[in-house]
């Protein structure tokens, strides 16, 4: 599988923009993040099992964490016609 890796970009570039926006470097979210990609390099997690799973990484288990982070709530992901909130 590693063989197949081709560099496209800079390395110095952040490995998952969402999780280091939304969150930082560190964070419990993006070394989950990782280390699932990690699993998908070293062949412990099939590739067709890392989408599910990093869905409900996000979605499930990290899901108020992210609405906290952009300053939302969980109604105004559900109404999006909803005008944002003045700070």
């Amino acid at each position: 599988m590693i063989d197949a890796i081709k560099p496209v970009g800079n390395a110095e570039a952040a490995p998952n923009g969402f999780l280091t926006f939304y969150g930082g470097y560190g964070k419990l979210w993006q070394t989950e993040s990782q280390n699932m990609v990690k699993g998908i390099l070293d062949g412990t997690v099939a590739p067709a099992e890392f989408g599910p799973q990093y869905q409900s990484l996000i979605t499930d288990k990290y899901w108020s964490d992210v609405l906290k982070a952009v300053n939302m709530t969980e109604d105004d992901v559900k109404n999006p016609q909803l005008q944002p909130k003045q700070s």
